[in-house]
This record gives structure tokens, sequence and C-alpha cells, in this order.
């Protein structure tokens, strides 16, 4: 279902322009907004979370971006909940180059069911054949089905695999869990000879955050809901890339600006930003519609928390609500963001038409 966040953006979309902004290393300024938007929806976790699942999928293997580096800063901000710490990671992505190679791995290939695995130590030594032979496409569909089948012995014995290749202790410690798909071909590249580009990382001294930039995140801070907000605070659009993924508003019977303008308080309703609010005033719900106790609590939300939608600026609504055409591909994505790509596309099976799940 869509989730809209405290400026009536969808969650999801939100996600994804954050990644957009990072990769795009051009306006910091929309990081930061993109990522105060998460924060003081509530969405804290999540963007931990998803601060992991980009240096995976962009900056692990190549990259000069070290792991230590954000996990110090994740660790601090799972402590004190400071957004810094998370301005300061993606600070550091905004300046390193990314590399799509684990994405199209684990976003992108044409992966075939394998059967019930009974034998781990068997499917290294498929593995390990396949390896000899160079033959990626199937080395990752049984990484991902074992994986699938059971996560612990599959690690388990990919760390004996990757030992007997190298004939070192170079072990794999899962350290996110929702990322080890991505974790497991960073390690595999990285230690075998399947890693095809020859590229020696140097040392970055990375730039502080300006001030002018903290400055500007002040200015988003604060948020006394009232008619102007919205125009006073949507500073930044949906990007027209938005539209090659998967997207909640996809599986709406209803266009997105009706959710907006009609059953934007439904929608928002699993927001943690909204749902204080919500149980603050004891709203119920019936279907879509939002139910007070009696009249004088309506009224007094809606003196609170009326952002008049009504009235407000075609090209302000328009930031979230509009409509993304299908002239634009996945590798329209990939061909703007990345000089190269280091992975045949069709030897791989490397699916280009269907939307990815983000």
């Amino acid at each position: 279902m869509v989730t809209l966040t405290r400026l009536l953006y969808s969650y999801d979309e939100v996600m994804l322009n954050l990644m957009f902004s990072i990769l795009e290393r051009k306006d910091f300024r929309e990081v930061i907004f993109w990522t105060a938007e998460l924060y003081h929806s509530g969405f804290l976790r999540e963007l931990s979370d998803f601060t992991w699942t980009i240096y995976y999928d962009f900056y692990a293997l190549y990259s000069n971006v070290a792991f230590y580096k954000l996990n110090v800063k994740l660790a601090s901000f799972k402590k004190t909940s400071e957004i810094t710490d998370i301005f300061n990671c993606f600070n550091i992505l905004f300046q390193s180059k990314p590399y799509c190679e684990v994405f199209i791995i684990t976003r992108m290939m044409k992966l075939q069911k394998v059967r019930a695995i009974r034998n781990y130590k068997n499917v290294f030594k498929i593995i390990e054949s396949a390896l000899k032979n160079k033959k990626t496409y199937y080395i990752i569909n049984y990484l991902n089905a074992s994986l699938i089948q059971d996560e612990n012995n599959t690690i388990k014995y990919y760390n004996e695999f990757i030992q007997k290749i190298n004939k070192k202790n170079i072990t794999l410690f899962k350290k996110k869990s929702k990322n080890v798909f991505s974790e497991l071909i960073n390690h595999l590249f990285k230690n075998t000879n399947l890693n095809t580009i020859k590229f020696k990382k140097k040392r970055m001294k990375y730039e502080p955050i300006s001030i002018s930039s903290l400055k500007y995140y002040e200015s988003l801070v604060s948020i006394n809901i009232q008619s102007n907000t919205l125009q006073e605070k949507r500073h930044y659009g949906l990007h027209d890339f938005t539209g090659i993924f998967k997207l909640k508003r996809q599986q709406l019977k209803i266009p997105m600006s009706d959710i907006f303008w009609y059953h934007w308080e439904y929608y928002s309703k699993e927001t943690p930003f909204w749902r204080e609010k919500y149980e603050k005033f004891n709203v119920s719900w019936d279907n879509e519609k939002i139910v007070f106790t009696n009249d004088d609590k309506l009224e007094e939300f809606y003196e609170k928390y009326n952002y008049e939608l009504d009235e407000l600026p075609h090209d302000i609504s328009y930031k979230s609500i509009k409509s993304f055409e299908d002239n634009l591909t996945i590798l329209d994505f990939l061909y703007k963001y990345f000089k190269t790509i280091n992975l045949p596309l069709q030897k791989n099976k490397i699916d280009i038409k269907n939307k990815i799940q983000y």
C-alpha cells in the first residue's frame, strides 16, 4: 500500500529519489532534502538499512569507500538517532564513484529456480567448476538459490569454498541480513578471478558537509503545519526515472492524485509522524475515511494539521503526483549514472524490460 510521508510524498518514491540524488553527485542539498523527509517522517531504521543497500549495490566492490567508515557512523546513529551521522554516510557516498555490476546481478539477472538442495557441498563443487570456466551466470544462480533455501548453510559452505580457492582464511561474516546476497556477491568478486576490472584503490580525502548545506537542513526541521507549508517546504519533485521501478502506486485502482487530494489521511496512517497525531486524536477508519469521536475533535485536528490541498498551486502538488511515461527503461538509468557497464548483459541473461523492485 502507498504510504505518504510528512510532506505527502510516497515513501517508496522518496527512497528512490534519495538514491538518484546520491548517484547524481551534483546537488547535496537534494540528498539532504530526501533524507530529512524520511527522517522527520519517522523512518529512522529504514534510513539506516537503505544506507547499507546503496553501499552494497553501488560502492562496496570497486569504490574507495571503506566499510568501517559507514559502520562507525551507523553504529552511532543507532545509539543517538542523530541525523548528521546519516548525512555523513551519504556525503562519503556522494563523493565516491558508483559502479553498477552488483546492482545488475542482484536486481536484474533472470535467475532460474533450483530444486531442493540436500547436499550443499555438492552445490559448491558445481560452483567451483563454473568458476574455473568463468560461467558467471551459473555461479550467481546457484548461490542465490542456495541462499533462499538455507542462508546459514550457504554461508558456512561458501566460506569453506572461498578458503579452498584462495588458500587463505578470507571469511564472509554476514553483516546486514537484508543485504546478504549483495554482501556475498561483493565478497565473491573480490576474492576470485571473476573480478574482471583492474581497479587500484586510492585513499580519498572527503570534503566535510558545507555549512550552507547544514543551514539548509535547519530550514527543513520544524514544520508548523498550515496552508502554505507544502509551498514552502516541497523543494524537489520526483525524477522521471522513478517510474522505471516497481512502485506502490502501480498497485492502486485510482490515480495518485486522488490519493493525495481525497485520501491522504488514510494513506499516511502508517507513517510515524502522522500515526502519532492520529493516535492523539483517537481516530478510527471506515474503509479509507477518517472517523473522529466527535465534531470538536474533527475541527481541532484540521485546525492544527490542514495543508489545504485544494488550494495548492499545480506545480507544488505535481512534485509528488506526476505521472511517469513509459519511454524510459532501466538502460536509460544505467547509462545516465554509470560510465561503463563491465558485465555483458545478453551473455549473463540480464532482464532489461521488467521493472525492478527496489
